[in-house]
């Protein structure tokens, strides 16, 4: 994609809050590269996730595209948590996915230690997602990032990682 037509939005962390979705390639006359892989990732958690039964939880939802995909497929799980560092894109998401659907998304640093608000619902959860965040986040904030994954997941625990890219830093 030109860097002309990229906009990258740094917070005073470095983290890379960049978002390309559906709506910013209808404005732009192009559909980013990576959707169609999001949604095959989306797709794939939609054919392992046992509904009513499996607690599933996004770390790093974004637009919260991976709870409407189990939703409009009628897969919802027991419960869906999607924890995301960008509060004003929760508040749009919220607005468009939680009247119709019982999910819960909350505003989180998950690459800082985590609090309350995260480790237990990690603990509880069957099905943990990491898609397309790690490449956004300053290199040697993801390993201690994983290291949390581990320690606070459950052996039964499913966790899925995707990163667009492999650069040898992320």
């Amino acid at each position: 994609m030109p860097r002309d037509l990229m906009v990258v939005n740094k917070d005073k962390g470095g983290f890379n809050k960049t978002h390309l979705g559906v709506q910013m390639g209808v404005e732009r006359h192009w559909l980013h590269r990576d959707r169609l892989a999001h949604w095959l990732r989306w797709q794939y958690v939609c054919k392992i996730v046992k509904p009513k039964e499996d607690r599933v939880v996004d770390l790093g939802c974004g637009d919260g595209s991976l709870a409407l995909a189990l939703y409009a497929n009628m897969l919802g799980p027991r419960s869906y948590v999607g924890f995301d560092l960008r509060e004003q894109l929760l508040k749009g998401v919220r607005k468009r996915v939680t009247p119709n659907f019982p999910c819960e998304f909350v505003a989180a640093n998950l690459f800082q230690e985590w609090g309350l608000e995260i480790a237990p619902v990690v603990r509880a959860a069957t099905i943990i997602t990491n898609f397309e965040v790690v490449e956004h986040v300053p290199p040697e904030l993801v390993k201690p990032f994983l290291e949390r994954v581990r320690n606070n997941m459950s052996p039964e625990a499913v966790f899925l990682l995707s990163t667009p890219c492999f650069d040898g830093k992320t």
